[in-house]
């Protein structure tokens, strides 16, 4: 059984307190191979517009990260350059997707390069990155920093 090594939290910042209004989560899935695997968190019962239950994309090892944020501007942001882009690809496969072979390297490294732009304009979203012991994703660290995103970091000892 695969063990979650991370959970990152999607919402809004509350404008006083500090914290999230989480709607969406992430688990990062790892053991053979990682997943993530997206859910909605709707706490507030506001009602998202989702069409989905739940999502898994395999992210690629070495832009983990990016595989994250662009799930969140596909999915949750519904920014239309990336739905665009995305929707070149079989739609029965999106909701299960593996990057490092549904998505040649060019175009993954191109979606990458434009979701750091297009991420960066939403001034409404926040993150709050759990990362436990032993997750791939603590290599990425230093490049949330890269994004220019409001997120928080919790990482275990």
């Amino acid at each position: 059984m695969a063990t979650m090594t991370a959970q990152i939290l999607i919402g809004s910042p509350h404008t006083y307190h500090g914290g999230i209004n989480p709607t969406h989560k992430i688990y990062l899935s790892e053991n053979s191979r990682p997943a993530l695997i997206l859910t909605r968190e709707d706490i507030h019962e506001k009602g998202t517009k989702d069409t989905f239950e739940k999502v898994t994309w395999i992210p690629t090892l070495e832009n983990m990260l990016d595989d994250i944020l662009l799930m969140v501007s596909f999915f949750i942001l519904k920014d239309e350059y990336i739905s665009q882009e995305l929707s070149k690809i079989d739609v029965k496969k999106l909701n299960f997707l593996e990057m490092y072979e549904d998505i040649d390297k060019e175009t993954r490294l191109k979606l990458y390069k434009s979701n750091k732009e297009i991420i960066g304009g939403y001034k409404d979203l926040k993150f709050i990155f759990s990362i436990f012991e032993g997750s791939s994703l603590i290599s990425a660290i230093n490049e949330v920093k890269l994004f220019k995103i409001e997120h928080e970091l919790c990482i275990s000892k």
